[in-house]
């Protein structure tokens, strides 16, 4: 990840950063609304190149990968996969997407990381805009 923010970041060390999984990875999305919205305003679509965004599952990553240079895929510390959640028998039904509580702990997990990194952050939420700096 450090690689892909000092490629993304301006010279100050700011960055935006906004996190995704499978359920905002396909064509006609909120992801592809998003980015079609500092396309078409004026004045704004250079933002897209400090723009950097994080997969939560593979499915998002690798559809952010098709629509945006700058992606990477977050596999957050201390989460058993779901296949191995299967195996264990922890999971009786299929899993369409991540669970509430585990898409808020991988970004927060992925925020803290580009904080502790020395990054400062312009992160997305719900439409709006949050300013986050190491202190």
């Amino acid at each position: 990840m450090s690689f892909l923010l000092r490629e993304a970041s301006t010279p100050s060390r700011l960055a935006i950063l906004t996190v995704l999984d499978m359920s905002w990875a396909r064509p006609g999305s909120v992801l592809d609304l998003f980015l079609e919205s500092f396309r078409i305003r004026e004045g704004t679509e250079h933002f897209l190149n400090h723009l950097v965004i994080a997969g939560l599952d593979f499915r998002a990553f690798q559809y952010c990968q098709f629509v945006h240079p700058h992606c990477f895929h977050h596999k957050a510390a201390g989460l058993r996969s779901y296949a191995n959640q299967i195996k264990k028998g922890g999971i009786r039904k299929p899993m369409n997407r991540l669970s509430h509580h585990t898409f808020h702990r991988r970004r927060i997990q992925a925020l803290e990381e580009v904080i502790l990194l020395g990054y400062i952050m312009v992160y997305t939420f719900r439409l709006s805009i949050v300013a986050c700096q190491a202190i």
